[in-house]
């Protein structure tokens, strides 16, 4: 699977979430604020020349954040690994608008692994 197909397909993933955690008290008004940062992934004709251009500008680090994201997935750290699909993203498809970051609560972890990857991705993706 190349770069872009595990971005896309992360991005469909992405797109689902708040349908997903609709009933989440720990992401409601976080993944609310994300909402608009994944519309581009529901636009193929704009999220596939957004990525490879920014692949083109942020390669080495893209490759890095993917190492560093499977040695803390083997870890089950997925307060971390969400952190580092933010920045996976962040790299691929352009920061959260900055008008999103503010004031951004991160909510209180739950034990559940899930709810701890959602967090990790919410404190990264909405930090100045």
């Amino acid at each position: 699977m190349s770069i872009v197909d595990a971005v896309s397909h992360l991005g469909d993933i992405l797109v689902a979430l708040p349908d997903d955690l609709i009933d989440c008290t720990y992401a409601g008004k976080e993944l609310a604020k994300l909402t608009k940062w994944f519309e581009i992934f529901q636009d193929k004709s704009k999220v596939f020349p957004t990525i490879l251009s920014n692949l083109g500008k942020n390669y080495v680090d893209i490759i890095h954040q993917l190492d560093l994201f499977n040695g803390v997935i083997a870890k089950k750290d997925f307060i971390t690994s969400g952190a580092r699909i933010s920045d996976i993203l962040t790299d691929t498809i352009g920061a959260l608008p900055e008008n999103e970051k503010k004031s951004v609560p991160v909510p209180h972890i739950n034990p559940d692994q899930f709810e701890k990857f959602v967090t990790g991705f919410l404190r990264e993706s909405t930090k100045d």
